[in-house]
C-alpha cells in the first residue's frame, strides 16, 4: 500500500508524511492514526467518528429492514390476498433477510455484527443526511457497475477515451467519488495508469469494489421499482469482475469536498458522477481540484449536470460549468454532452437515459484552493465539545417531538381518536380542535408508513 502514499496528505497537518502501518496509516508528523478496513483506509480528521457514524448508518438500516420484513410477514398472512401475491410477499421475505445478511458480510471488517439486535437510536438520533449518502443510497449502482452486463460500462469508458483523445497517458491518477470503482477500475484496465487512488465517503461501496476486485464473488439482490414479472420482484445477482486487479489499485475512504491529495501531487484526476450531486459550489470544488494537479495535469470529468441545490445561484447550465471550469486555471481540451443509457436493469420496465458531459481539461495556470475547508454544518456541529445554540427552530422541534410523545403514550389498541383527544389535555384545545390536531398526526403517521418512510 506504501508505493503511493506520498500522493497523500494528512487530514490533520496537510503534511505528506504517511506510512503503513499493517492495521492503519499513521502520519510520522503529527502522530494521526487512520485505521484501515481490510485495504481500505479512512483518511478523515476524525476517523473514529466516521467509522461510528458509518456503523449507527448499518444499524438503522437493519432496523428498518426488519421493520419492512416483519410488515411483509404480517401482509402475507392476509386472508384477502391471491396466491400469486403471496408467493411475491414471501419471494420479498427472504430476498431481504438474505440482502440484511449479505451487507453484514461485506462491513464485517468495520466490527458490525449480523445478530447485532435493533437499535432504536439508530432511528432517533441516527443519520439525519440525504438518500444518496445513506448507506444503500448507490445500491443500485453497485447492481449496474458489476452484473447488469457491459454495455453501460463500455459507454462510459468510451465517452472518457474520446475526450482524451490521442494522449491517453494518465500516470498517477486521483478519483473523487468513485463509489463502486467500475468506471476507474475499466480505466486502470483500459489505460494502465501507474496508481488509480479510488476515494469515495461511502464504506459499503468501496469494500464491495476491493472484494470484487481482488477477484471474490459478491450476491446482491435487485429489486426493481416495475418488475417485468413476478420473478423480477427480487432477483439475485452474481456479481463478478471480468479480471483481478492486485497492484496499483487503491482505496481510502476521504471527503471529497476537502481532497486528501497532497499540492501538484497528480497528474490526472477523475470525478465520476460528482461535481452536480455534492452541496459544495463547483467554483470551489474547481479551485480545489487545480491544487491537487500537476502543472498539465488533467481533470477528467464524466457525469450529469442534474444540480438540485436550494441555492439556484449554484445550479449551473452546462455553459455555465464549463465557464468555471477554464476560470479555475483550465484549458478544456475536449468535451461532449451526451444521452446514455442509466441503470437499466434487465428485470425493470422502466428505462432511463441521463445526459452526460464529460470533459477533459489541462490545467495551465496554478490557482489558490479555498482558504476554509468546506463544510456545509455549523461549528457547533462538526466540533462536539462546543455549546449547542438554544435557537427558536430547535425550541419548536423540542415542543412538537414532546408533543408527539405525549400523543403517540396515549395509544394502547383501545383508545379512539376521540377517546385521545379528551385525555390530551396537555394539548390545551376544545375536544373538537384537538380531535382534528390528533387526526392530522395520525394521518400523517399512516401516509408516511404507506410510502415506506419515517415518521
Amino acid at each position: 500500500m506504501s508505493d503511493f502514499l506520498h500522493l497523500l496528505m494528512c487530514p490533520n497537518c496537510k503534511k505528506t508524511h504517511l506510512k503503513d502501518e499493517k492495521k492503519a496509516l499513521v502520519c510520522t508528523s503529527c502522530g494521526s492514526e487512520y485505521p484501515k478496513t481490510g485495504n481500505v483506509a479512512w483518511l478523515f480528521e476524525n476517523p473514529k467518528g466516521e467509522i461510528a457514524d458509518w456503523q449507527n448508518r448499518y444499524h438503522l438500516f437493519v432496523d428498518m429492514t426488519g421493520l419492512e420484513v416483519q410488515k411483509l410477514k404480517f401482509d402475507s398472512q392476509s386472508p384477502n390476498i391471491s396466491g400469486k401475491t403471496k408467493d411475491r410477499l414471501l419471494r420479498l421475505i427472504q430476498a431481504k433477510t438474505e440482502h440484511s445478511r449479505e451487507v453484514a458480510r461485506i462491513l464485517k471488517p468495520m466490527d458490525v455484527k449480523e445478530e447485532d439486535g435493533p437499535k432504536s437510536e439508530s432511528l432517533v438520533g441516527g443519520t439525519e443526511l440525504p438518500s444518496t449518502q445513506s448507506l444503500m443510497g448507490y445500491y443500485q449502482n453497485v447492481c449496474r457497475d458489476w452484473s447488469y452486463g457491459d454495455q453501460e460500462n463500455a459507454i462510459c469508458l468510451e465517452k472518457v477515451e474520446e475526450v482524451l483523445k490521442e494522449d491517453k497517458v494518465l500516470r498517477n491518477m486521483g478519483v473523487i467519488g468513485s463509489g463502486a470503482c467500475r468506471l476507474a477500475f475499466d480505466i486502470h484496465r483500459k489505460l494502465k495508469p501507474s496508481n488509480t487512488i479510488n476515494t469515495d465517503i461511502n464504506p459499503y461501496l468501496l469494500l464491495v469494489a476491493s472484494r470484487l476486485i481482488q477477484g471474490k464473488s459478491v450476491s446482491l439482490y435487485d429489486f426493481p421499482i416495475a418488475p417485468i414479472n413476478l420473478e423480477s420482484t427480487a432477483v439475485k445477482l452474481k456479481c463478478k469482475a471480468p479480471e483481478i486487479l492486485s497492484e496499483n489499485f487503491h482505496y481510502c475512504l476521504a471527503d471529497g469536498m476537502n481532497p486528501v491529495f497532497a499540492k501538484q501531487s497528480l497528474d490526472s484526476l477523475l470525478t465520476p458522477w460528482l461535481i452536480d450531486i455534492v452541496p459544495q459550489d463547483l467554483q470551489l470544488q474547481a479551485l480545489r481540484y487545480n491544487h491537487c494537479l500537476k502543472d498539465s495535469g488533467r481533470w477528467v470529468n464524466f457525469g450529469s449536470l442534474s444540480f438540485y441545490h436550494n441555492d439556484q445561484k449554484i445550479c449551473y447550465s452546462i455553459d455555465e460549468a464549463l465557464e468555471i471550469v477554464e476560470n479555475s486555471g483550465f484549458k478544456i481540451e475536449a468535451y461532449s454532452h451526451d444521452d446514455i443509457p442509466y441503470l437499466h436493469s434487465p428485470y425493470s420496465c422502466q428505462k432511463r437515459t441521463e445526459k452526460v458531459l464529460t470533459f477533459s481539461a489541462r490545467k495551465v495556470e496554478s490557482k489558490e484552493p479555498p482558504a476554509e475547508e468546506f463544510t456545509f454544518l455549523p461549528d457547533w456541529l462538526t466540533n462536539t465539545s462546543q455549546p449547542v445554540p438554544r435557537a427558536d427552530k430547535l425550541n419548536q422541534q423540542h415542543m412538537v417531538h414532546s408533543m408527539l410523545g405525549n400523543v403517540f403514550s396515549l395509544v394502547d389498541d383501545k383508545n379512539s381518536i376521540e377517546d385521545i383527544a379528551e385525555a390530551a389535555t396537555f394539548l390545551k384545545l376544545p375536544k373538537d380542535n384537538a380531535v382534528a390536531v390528533i387526526k392530522n398526526v395520525l394521518t400523517k403517521f399512516f401516509n408516511d408508513h404507506q410510502k415506506g418512510n419515517q415518521f
